[in-house]
């Protein structure tokens, strides 16, 4: 026979669980809701989760007690009970404290000052969730405009977007990259509105020094404009002298497909595979045709063909040359249109560098970095020109610069090491090169660089480890590359190779389709001649 006070006690318990639960879940969907909007740090989250999973302990209690009606008086069994859970609820939520306090603390550089700063992609808060490119594209402009400010230093795009979703601090981004202040926000767009938030935090406090919400009807969005106010009110919260009255973001575009197209195609382009490559390019068109006038998007398409072309992501269609005249055309269309633009400069040197022309591609890259100082990947190609004509120490010095405005591209880390290998910097390039392993071990390019680093040195287990890293990650056949790269195991198959290559020759086919291809040894082919240039200067 069941006892009716048991029964009487079971049932409030209940009900007030279940109110309890309800409110909880709430609670919780507003503090996740605000977190995204207002950028509250994830331990504002995990510490409501602990004082949620408290309070349904002292629910519990005061619903098994006081539960039935009339009862007031709290007896001591309870008071025990309540107590505990207090001193439960706070030694947990200290310990939350304390975990993020030391995961603060395991960064890679200092803070720097507020003229240092990064722009972290903007967050889509769209209902339907479908315009993470409008948020990329906002803040890929802000990064564009803020660098060419003079006595700014700006991170660029790719090692911004690294700590894209990975819900850390901004205070460890900052000091991971060494940056003094940090912007970031959201975009969200419903119906024929959209809203854009944004905020400048200090670094070195977490506080906000500003922050401000747009609202615009989608379909007159001038978000140029709306990206030059943000950049404007930045400059000010910063106390930065401008030089003149110009604007900061450049115009771009009034028409809204052509914007759209342009964003979307940025967001390909710096995915860098064969398939992005070649929407980037279709969506580059579809931005010049809906506004011919758009040299931001003339000059996305100079950088696309670029890299469209068989010796890069063999997009296919067309030819080494085909690909190159394009580039070139557009490019040339960019500075007809906007002659402060750095980025058709940066393509056309590297049209001019993949003809041959060396004198054209220097002076076009100088001109590149001239026009917009904060713009790394034109120091990065700068530097990879220098290299192919063994001029390192230079070398060295553009891809430093390119390093402190991008500092974990992986691509800017692997050449870094190059460039101390060629000085003869072997211990240095060591050092270089087990740092980009430690720092961005999921990388493609680093694992093939880190292959030929260890052919170049003999260490072969080295060079087996990292051979099976890279072909894990790029989806390669192991077998296919290690027959390929087995000869240059043996001493005079490597010594006829690294001759090969410093003649520009390769004296296997497959050694030559290898290098000329996204694969194994593509982008690398400078570094196993190093050895044998030095060699023969020291001789």
């Amino acid at each position: 026979m069941s006892d009716p006070t048991w029964k009487a006690r079971v049932r409030p318990l209940v009900r007030w669980a279940a109110a309890y639960l309800a409110a909880a879940w709430l609670t919780a969907e507003v503090t996740s809701y605000l977190s995204d909007l207002w950028s509250w740090p994830a331990v504002v989250g995990r510490v409501t989760f602990v004082l949620l999973g408290t309070g349904l302990g002292v629910a519990l209690v005061l619903a098994w007690y006081h539960g039935e009606r009339g009862r007031q008086r709290v007896s001591l069994t309870e008071s025990i009970l309540l107590v505990c859970l207090g001193l439960a609820g706070a030694l947990a939520t200290a310990s939350v404290v304390r975990a993020e306090g030391e995961a603060g603390e395991e960064v890679i550089g200092p803070v720097g000052d507020l003229r240092s700063l990064v722009v972290l992609p903007f967050r889509d808060l769209s209902p339907d969730g479908g315009h993470e490119y409008l948020g990329d594209g906002i803040a890929e402009t802000l990064i564009n405009g803020l660098a060419r400010l003079e006595g700014l230093r700006v991170v660029a795009r790719t090692s911004a977007f690294q700590f894209k979703d990975l819900g850390m601090d901004v205070r460890q981004i900052a000091a991971r990259l060494g940056v003094g202040a940090v912007v970031e926000g959201s975009v969200a767009q419903a119906g024929d509105r959209v809203r854009v938030t944004a905020m400048l935090v200090d670094a070195r406090t977490g506080l906000d020094l500003w922050s401000s919400r747009f609202d615009r009807e989608a379909a007159a969005a001038d978000l140029f404009g709306l990206q030059d106010e943000v950049a404007q009110e930045i400059v000010d919260a910063l106390r930065l002298e401008l030089a003149g009255t110009e604007r900061i973001v450049a115009r771009g575009t009034r028409d809204p497909d052509a914007q759209r197209a342009y964003y979307l195609g940025m967001h390909h382009w710096t995915r860098r595979t064969t398939h992005d490559i070649a929407l980037a390019t279709d969506y580059f068109h579809e931005a010049v045709a809906a506004d011919s006038l758009y040299a931001e998007a003339w000059a996305g398409l100079a950088l696309t063909y670029v890299l469209h072309r068989p010796s890069e992501y063999n997009v296919p269609g067309l030819s080494e040359d085909e690909s190159l005249d394009r580039a070139q055309a557009a490019a040339l269309r960019a500075i007809e249109l906007d002659g402060t633009l750095a980025e058709p400069h940066a393509a056309l040197g590297e049209v001019r560098r993949a003809r041959r022309d060396w004198e054209g591609a220097y002076r076009e890259f100088r001109l590149a970095v001239d026009k917009n100082p904060g713009y790394a990947t034109a120091h990065h190609w700068l530097a990879d020109l220098l290299m192919e004509g063994l001029r390192g120490e230079e070398a060295l010095e553009e891809i430093d610069l390119a390093a402190s405005l991008d500092p974990v591209a992986p691509a800017i880390l692997v050449e870094r090491a190059e460039a101390l290998m060629m000085l003869g910097r072997t211990g240095e390039a060591t050092e270089q090169m087990a740092h980009a392993v430690e720092l961005i071990p999921d990388s493609p390019l680093i694992r093939q660089f880190e292959f030929v680093f260890a052919v170049t040195l003999d260490e072969w287990e080295r060079a087996a480890r990292a051979m099976a890293a890279w072909c894990e990650l790029s989806g390669a056949d192991p077998d296919a590359a290690l027959q390929i790269a087995s000869p240059l195991r043996e001493s005079g198959p490597r010594e006829r190779f690294l001759e090969a290559i410093a003649a520009g020759r390769f004296p296997d086919p497959r050694l030559g389709e290898l290098a000329a291809t996204e694969s194994l040894l593509s982008p690398a082919v400078r570094f196993l001649a190093v050895r044998k240039v030095r060699g023969d200067e020291a001789a």
